[in-house]
């Protein structure tokens, strides 16, 4: 049985921070570059599914160049959140909310 469980008041504020950008998501990033073959040096399209917040937006955009970015997330509170960052970025950057 597949059940979403929403985000901790603890957990939203966190997946919020800078500390998060940092030390998670541009550490994961780097790691995920190097398990890449063949790497490019941009890539029409990523997805960012349980894009939260948009907080990885930026990271990504700097580490694969994409033409457009698509961020999905199960949570409203979420996605307004990432609608802000989205409107900060010069590459498109398509949300759409995940059906739960």
């Amino acid at each position: 049985m597949d059940t979403f469980v929403p985000e901790t008041r603890f957990g939203f504020w966190f997946l919020g921070t800078r500390t998060w950008v940092t030390q998670v998501v541009s550490v994961a990033l780097d790691d995920l570059e190097r398990l890449v073959p063949a790497r490019r040096a941009s890539y029409p399209v990523v997805l960012d599914v349980g894009c939260g917040q948009g907080k990885a937006f930026r990271p990504l955009i700097e580490h694969f160049a994409p033409q457009r970015l698509i961020g999905v997330d199960a949570e409203e509170k979420c996605l307004a959140r990432a609608r802000v960052e989205a409107a900060r970025e010069e590459t498109l950057v398509n949300l759409a909310a995940l059906k739960t």
